[in-house]
C-alpha cells in the first residue's frame, strides 16, 4: 500500500471514528429516553459539587457532569454529550500513540480498529459505562505522555503525565492497579529507569497531588464506608475455596474481554519480508507492554492466593487489559503478520462487526419487546410520565416521587418544575404557586407502596403498559402542597 493511499485511508480512519462516535450517540438519543443505571446515578448526584460522592466512585466524571448540565441542562443529552466526548478523546489519543511507536504504516492507521473488537469497546461501554470510560482515558493518556518524555524530558511532559493519572485517579479507583502494573512495568527497564532520576520528575506527584487532594482528604474522612461498599459490590473476601478457581474466573474473562480481537492471529501469516529498519528504535515500547502483562500475570497468582472473587465483570478488567491491543499490534509488527489478504480480513471483521452492533442497538430499543425481549432499556417510564394528561401536569409546580429510578426520568422531561424525590428537592428557583403532583409506579410486580398510598391519599388516576408480558403502571394524583 503507497504511502499516499496508507495516508488517506488514515484521514478516513479519522473520520469513522467520528462518524461512529455520532451515530452510537444519536441511537442512544433518537431510540430511547429511557434513563439508565449509571446515568440514573449521575442525574442525583452531578447536580451538587462535592469533594466526593458515596458511589462508590471518584467525583472527576460528576464534576464533568455537573459542567455540562450547565452548558446543555440537566438530562440524558448531557450526560450522552459528556460520554461520547471521552469516548472520541480516548480513540484521538490511542491514534496518537499508535504514530509514536508503531513502524508499520498499517498498523498505525488501523490500531484504533483493534479496540473497536473487542466486545467492552463494541459493545459494553455503550450500554453503561461512565467512569470505566474516564478510566480509559486516563489510561491512554498516561501511556502516551510517558512516551512523550522518552523523546523530550520537558517540564511540560513530565507536567501532563501528572494530569494524565490523576485523571485515571480521579476518573475510578481501580486505576491504582494500572498505576502499580505501569510502575513496575517502567522501573523494571534501564532505560526507562533513568527518565526518573532528572529533578523534573518531580512534577508528576506533585501535579498528581495538587489535583488530587481534595478529593483525597474526603477519601480519608469517609474512608471506611467506601471501602465496604466497594469490597460488598465485588464481593471480595478472604480466600476459602481453590485459588485456581479465582485464577480460571479471570482468566476466563479476559478472553471474553479481547476476544474476537485474538482471533486474529488464527487469520494472519508471517510474511517473508525483511523485519521492518525502525523496529529497533521502537524496542522499548514494545518491552514496556511485554513486561505489562508478565506483571498481570503475576498479580493475578498472588491475588488468587490470598482472596476470592466470587463474580468476575468483564469491565472490571479495564485497568489490566486495556493495553492488550498494543501488544497485540507489535505481535502482529514483529511477524510482519498483515498481507494483503488478512488486511481485507480485518477490514471486514470491523465492517460487519460495527454494522451488527449498530443494528442490534436499533433493534433492542425498538423492536425488542416485539421479539420477546424485555429489559431496562424497554421501560417506558418516559413515555407514561408524558402521557399524563396537560391540564394536570400544568397545574402542579411540584413534582414528587419517593422512587430514586422514576424520579431522575422527572428532571428532562419537566425542568420547569420543583422535583423533589423523597424529602430532597431540586429546582428550588422555579415557582412554587402550584399543586404537588404525586407520581409512583409498579414495574412488573406488585408493590405494597400502592395499598399504603391508597390509604394515605385515596383514589389514584392510572397509566398502564404492557410490552413483551411486562406489564408498567404509573400511578399519578394532584395533591395540595402541604399534603406533599
Amino acid at each position: 500500500m503507497g504511502n499516499h493511499k496508507v495516508k488517506k485511508f488514515y484521514r478516513s480512519g479519522i473520520f469513522l471514528i467520528l462518524l461512529y462516535v455520532l451515530v452510537h450517540g444519536l441511537i442512544r438519543l433518537i431510540f430511547n429516553d429511557s434513563i439508565q443505571v449509571d446515568d440514573r446515578e449521575q442525574l442525583w448526584y452531578a447536580q451538587t459539587l462535592r469533594l466526593g460522592y458515596p458511589m462508590p466512585q471518584p467525583p472527576l466524571y460528576s464534576w464533568l457532569g455537573y459542567l455540562f448540565f450547565k452548558i446543555f441542562g440537566v438530562g440524558l443529552t448531557a450526560l450522552t454529550i459528556l460520554k461520547y466526548s471521552i469516548i472520541l478523546l480516548t480513540f484521538l489519543y490511542v491514534d496518537k500513540i499508535a504514530k509514536q511507536i508503531y513502524a508499520s504504516e498499517w498498523i498505525r492507521a488501523n490500531l484504533i480498529y483493534f479496540f473497536l473488537l473487542m466486545p467492552s469497546f463494541a459493545w459494553h461501554m455503550h450500554q453503561g459505562f461512565t467512569h470505566t470510560i474516564l478510566l480509559g482515558l486516563g489510561i491512554v493518556m498516561s501511556i502516551f505522555y510517558f512516551l512523550k518524555i522518552e523523546e523530550k524530558q520537558s517540564i511540560k511532559n513530565y507536567s501532563l503525565l501528572g494530569l494524565s493519572l490523576s485523571i485515571g485517579l480521579l476518573g475510578k479507583y481501580s486505576f491504582v492497579l494500572f498505576i502499580l502494573l505501569f510502575l513496575l512495568s517502567i522501573l523494571s527497564i534501564k532505560d526507562y529507569r533513568a527518565l526518573f532520576a532528572s529533578h523534573k520528575a518531580l512534577f508528576i506527584p506533585l501535579i498528581i497531588f495538587i489535583l488530587i487532594s481534595p478529593h483525597l482528604f474526603w477519601l480519608i474522612d469517609h474512608w471506611s464506608q467506601i471501602y465496604s461498599q466497594a469490597t460488598t459490590r465485588l464481593q471480595i473476601g478472604e480466600i476459602t475455596n481453590s485459588s485456581f478457581e479465582t485464577i480460571f474466573k479471570l482468566f476466563k474473562s479476559s478472553i471474553g474481554f479481547i476476544t474476537p480481537l485474538f482471533l486474529i492471529a488464527f487469520f494472519v501469516k508471517r510474511t517473508t519480508k525483511t523485519m521492518l529498519e525502525d523496529r529497533t528504535k521502537k524496542k522499548n515500547s514494545e518491552l514496556l507492554f511485554n513486561r505489562f502483562l508478565i506483571f498481570l500475570t503475576i498479580f493475578i497468582v498472588v491475588f488468587a492466593i490470598f482472596f476470592e472473587i466470587k463474580q468476575v465483570k468483564v469491565r472490571w478488567l479495564h485497568p489490566a487489559l486495556m493495553v492488550f491491543p498494543f501488544w497485540f499490534a507489535f505481535y502482529l509488527e514483529r511477524r510482519n503478520a498483515f498481507t494483503k489478504n488478512s488486511q481485507r480480513i480485518f477490514s471486514y471483521l470491523v465492517l460487519f462487526l460495527t454494522l451488527l452492533i449498530f443494528t442490534l442497538r436499533v433493534a433492542q430499543n425498538t423492536i425488542g419487546p416485539s421479539l420477546g425481549y424485555y429489559g431496562r432499556l424497554n421501560s417506558p417510564i418516559s413515555s407514561s410520565l408524558n402521557s399524563i394528561p396537560k391540564n394536570i401536569v400544568d397545574s402542579a409546580s411540584i413534582i414528587k416521587t419517593n422512587d430514586f429510578n422514576l424520579g431522575v426520568h422527572l428532571f428532562e422531561l419537566f425542568p420547569e418544575k420543583i422535583i423533589q424525590i423523597g424529602g430532597k428537592k431540586f429546582n428550588i428557583d422555579n415557582a412554587s404557586s402550584g399543586k404537588c403532583l404525586y407520581v409512583f409506579d409498579q414495574d412488573g410486580h406488585s408493590d405494597s407502596s400502592l395499598q399504603k398510598n391508597q390509604d394515605k391519599f385515596g383514589h389514584f388516576d392510572i397509566i398502564e403498559s404492557k410490552e413483551a408480558g411486562h406489564t408498567y403502571r404509573l400511578f399519578y394524583k394532584i395533591l395540595a402542597n402541604e399534603k406533599c
